[in-house]
């Protein structure tokens, strides 16, 4: 009888266990001194029906836990809602594995408008502290060839020795720099500035933290300097007005790295665009040669101007205009000189300082003739 009753209760239990889900089940979380980070899970409505989560804390890392709401409403059109935990750890900890519990209790409401309790699922917060006590913190800024590397120790012991190694590197080109402290204490910070020098491109940055018999790892890419390019030549074998004429072009790079580009050029006549040409994309580093064909098959006799763009993921990098001169065949081009506006603003400020030059000296002249006249005066 005992069997046949148990039986009936799992045949109850299990529809609703499926009721409401949560995942991942358990958050795991490496322990250091005063963490600070938010870990989300998921809440599933497994039978799209309506019902409200109450949300509580448990458990003894109740303290170091809590939520951004606690209560979370669901209809039956919701699939899941996602639920952040935000985890304050303290400055200390003993070693071992420590938890904290997030308990959702599953109101559903009835078609009555009543709300009865059905069930309540956990998921675990775990804090994993490790028996060495030792901890640290590294933190890096980049001001494109500066880099500085500032390690804090954030544990409460000493660490007897501190090897640090900074290693940045490309297909063609690797540096290293290494740095050592001895009796590094608890909240003092180590500070390694680097001048790179190098090359503009991307670099593989890797960096080694060795401390006593502990080790840390950190690797990210960095860019030094800015993608620029620029076209060097222009040419073409034989150019016949009325037909569709191929223009070399030849472009450099100054990047350390394979760049996928393309040019397109606006052809200017009496100041309006009369036509948009570009060439096919081309891979480039340091330098490339691409064709860009243009169709003269309606233009007239007459000068023309081309503004050729290089562009590289929809970003103009250079802009450079040339002036052809066409009659059946090309007469001349030539590459347009561009303005100046550095000249001018030096022009501006040579002038502007000219003129208060001349100011101080004329008010100068005459507070000696003033002063002249009164000496005269004094005399008599």
């Amino acid at each position: 009888m005992k069997k046949i009753i148990l039986f009936w209760i799992l045949i109850i239990l299990i529809p609703q266990a499926l009721a409401i889900g949560i995942g991942p089940s358990q958050t795991k979380i490496s322990f250091e001194p005063e963490l600070e980070t938010i870990k989300s899970i998921n809440i599933f409505n497994n039978d799209k029906i309506d019902f409200v989560a109450d949300i509580t804390i448990s458990g003894e890392m109740a303290n170091f836990l809590s939520l951004q709401e606690n209560m979370i409403s669901f209809s039956s059109s919701d699939d899941k809602k996602e639920l952040p935990i935000i985890i304050s750890l303290p400055k200390d900890l003993p070693p071992g594995i420590h938890i904290g519990k997030i308990e959702i209790q599953q109101r559903p409401i009835s078609s009555s408008g009543t709300l009865t309790t059905l069930l309540t699922i956990t998921h675990d917060v775990i804090i994993e502290v490790p028996k060495h006590g030792k901890y640290l913190k590294e933190t890096i800024t980049q001001n494109n060839q500066d880099v500085k590397i500032t390690i804090k120790n954030i544990g409460l012991k000493e660490i007897k020795q501190l090897d640090v190694t900074n290693t940045f590197s490309n297909s063609s080109e690797t540096i290293v720099f290494t740095n050592s402290k001895n009796n590094f204490l608890s909240e003092e910070e180590f500070i390694i500035p680097i001048n790179l020098n190098l090359s503009d491109g991307v670099y593989k940055h890797d960096l080694t933290i060795f401390y006593d018999e502990l080790n840390k790892t950190y690797s990210k890419n960095i860019m030094i300097g800015k993608i620029t390019a620029k076209i060097e030549n222009i040419t073409f074998e034989k150019f016949e007005l009325g037909k569709i004429n191929p223009i070399n072009v030849l472009v450099s790079s100054n990047w350390n790295q394979e760049l996928n580009l393309k040019i397109e050029a606006e052809v200017v006549s009496n100041g309006e665009i009369i036509q948009t040409i570009s060439s096919s994309n081309f891979i480039i580093k340091d330098s490339a040669s691409t064709i860009i064909f243009w169709d003269t098959t309606n233009l007239k006799a007459g000068q023309y101007e081309i503004s050729f763009k290089i562009i590289y993921e929809e970003e103009v990098l250079s802009t450079e205009k040339y002036d052809f001169v066409l009659d059946k065949e090309v007469i001349s081009f030539a590459k347009k000189k561009q303005f100046n506006y550095n000249i001018l603003l030096i022009a501006i400020i040579l002038v502007i300082i000219s003129v208060l030059l001349f100011f101080v000296k004329s008010t100068k002249k005459k507070g000696k003739k003033k002063k002249n006249l009164y000496t005269r005066i004094s005399k008599k």
